[in-house]
């Protein structure tokens, strides 16, 4: 199915070569479908030319598959708001990358201004299930086991009408799960996914190092990792 969709991409690619979402979905398929960096990498740079945009968020992401974790902390902080979808996944990138280089306290800082902002973006869009998504995660970096589950299940009950994006709330509920030491409901919602339809593959999951404490563990990485 992969192969379709780089295909595809491609085609998107050929007929309008300076709209960034056609490069940074091939990338994001090259991703899931091969789980290595060196030729997004070769396409990023392809896509920055073309598009003059610097493809912030897909150039943060690839540093942290490569586990380089200076780089992308740097690239966050050059960072703005507007690189981003949602503002606020510039706060929860420094989080995220804070929670993998074992400073749960900046973690937990990033986390607060980041619940601040989405508290307000809420009142404006209180049926976002991005946004209920981000705050689950927020919550979860904080320690809130109670209300990360309640805003990550939010979200999956606001997506159902879009199965590209409920794909993605589960998957950040199972991070939520895993960051609030639930590794049994992580791993069992991992490998549903893995045995659906969804925007998750086994590649991409071995590559990117949010999954290596579960997937480092016999345990878990054979109920993930199984076909059905």
């Amino acid at each position: 199915k992969f192969d379709s969709a780089i295909i595809y991409h491609q085609k998107a690619i050929d007929l309008v070569p300076g709209w960034p979402a056609a490069h940074v979905n091939k990338i994001q398929s090259l991703i899931l479908r091969n789980g290595k960096t060196a030729e997004a990498r070769s396409l990023l740079d392809e896509a920055v030319k073309k598009t003059g945009d610097p493809v912030m968020e897909t150039r943060i992401l690839l540093s942290i598959y490569e586990r380089d974790y200076n780089t992308a902390l740097l690239e966050v902080t050059k960072s703005f708001p507007s690189d981003f979808n949602f503002g606020v996944s510039r706060l929860m990138y420094l989080a995220r990358i804070s929670y993998l280089t074992s400073r749960s306290e900046d973690a937990k800082a990033f986390s607060d201004s980041a619940l601040a902002e989405l508290g307000n973006n809420l009142k404006i869009n209180p049926n976002s299930p991005e946004l209920h998504g981000f705050t689950g995660m927020a919550y979860a970096y904080m320690g809130d086991r109670e209300k990360a589950v309640e805003e990550g299940e939010k979200s999956i009950i606001l997506a159902t009408k879009n199965k590209m994006l409920e794909s993605d709330m589960k998957v950040n509920l199972a991070i939520i799960y895993l960051i609030v030491n639930e590794p049994d409901k992580a791993s069992s919602l991992l490998a549903y996914l893995l045995n659906s339809p969804s925007f998750l593959s086994r590649e991409q999951l071995q590559l990117d190092p949010i999954w290596k404490q579960l997937l480092d563990k016999p345990e878990y990485r054979h109920v993930i990792l199984k076909r059905l």
